[in-house]
């Protein structure tokens, strides 16, 4: 397991007038304390990860790569010595289980993710707003997660924070009947080729909205609007079948994988 250790140096302004020497000297005193990172992306191993320590989670045919390592903030709670109510204090690069540093002892808004907006300074705090979660993207290529917590570090010696994941794992099959790729409506993105298998788009949203072009064999329209409701923290899978014969449009097949279940649904194309 990794350990980050980092340092923090106390600052001490020092002044003179004439012979006179002043030390101005912080009331915050700096102590080593350690935040431990773990990650809740799902209760099975046929999925995400089950645990933190795991940095890839296999289905059937796709390997989903789960982030490992983020940036912790700390925002202070509180106005004291030289820091104030709302400052961010510190950044540490931390990753999955414990990570020990140097921090002065305040109490703490800690914040934990792998993403990373525009303008992050002191100023530009984004991941304080009410709004967190929404401020992650709407479709991604790659898995965000994003955990808060609150820690008085003049109280204790250690923190937990539990990294959740706030997207589902759209997953398209590239099969006979799919001619180019997927396009994410909300996000305006189109899905990568995650493999010779299979697109992939991560949505934050709670519903697919995505055109899938197609090309079926008496079927007039050429894009198929996937509108599924989906949720967070779940991977599904969605097959075109055109060799459906009983309706004049196709079918799609749809493999739910839950964290703790499986689903199977076809859908007809109309």
């Amino acid at each position: 397991m990794k350990k980050l250790i980092l340092a923090l140096a106390v600052t001490i302004g020092l002044t003179s007038c004439s012979e006179d020497t002043y030390y101005i000297n912080s009331e915050v005193s700096n102590k080593e304390v350690t935040l431990s990172t773990q990650g809740l992306i799902s209760s099975t191993t046929d999925t995400f990860s089950s645990n933190g320590y795991q940095t890839l989670s296999t289905t059937a045919d796709y390997v989903h790569n789960i982030p490992n390592a983020f940036k912790a903030y700390f925002v202070s709670k509180e106005t004291k010595g030289q820091y104030v109510e709302g400052q961010v204090v510190k950044v540490v690069d931390v990753v999955t289980g414990d990570n020990s540093f140097i921090i002065p002892e305040l109490e703490y808004d800690i914040y934990v993710t792998n993403y990373t907006k525009g303008g992050e300074t002191e100023s530009y705090a984004w991941y304080t707003w009410d709004n967190i979660i929404a401020q992650l993207p709407d479709g991604s290529d790659e898995l965000y997660l994003f955990a808060t917590t609150v820690i008085d570090y003049k109280e204790v010696d250690s923190g937990e924070v539990t990294l959740e994941n706030h997207y589902s794992a759209v997953m398209i099959s590239d099969n006979e009947f799919v001619t180019g790729s997927p396009l994410h409506y909300t996000s305006g993105q189109e899905y990568t080729q995650a493999n010779t298998d299979w697109y992939l788009k991560y949505i934050r949203t709670d519903n697919t909205n995505t055109g899938i072009p197609i090309y079926i064999n008496g079927h007039s329209s050429t894009t198929y609007t996937l509108d599924r409701p989906i949720e967070a923290n779940k991977i599904y899978k969605y097959t075109i079948d055109g060799n459906v014969q009983d309706n004049d449009g196709g079918g799609l097949t749809v493999v739910v994988e839950a964290f703790d279940d499986e689903e199977e649904e076809v859908i007809e194309v109309l």
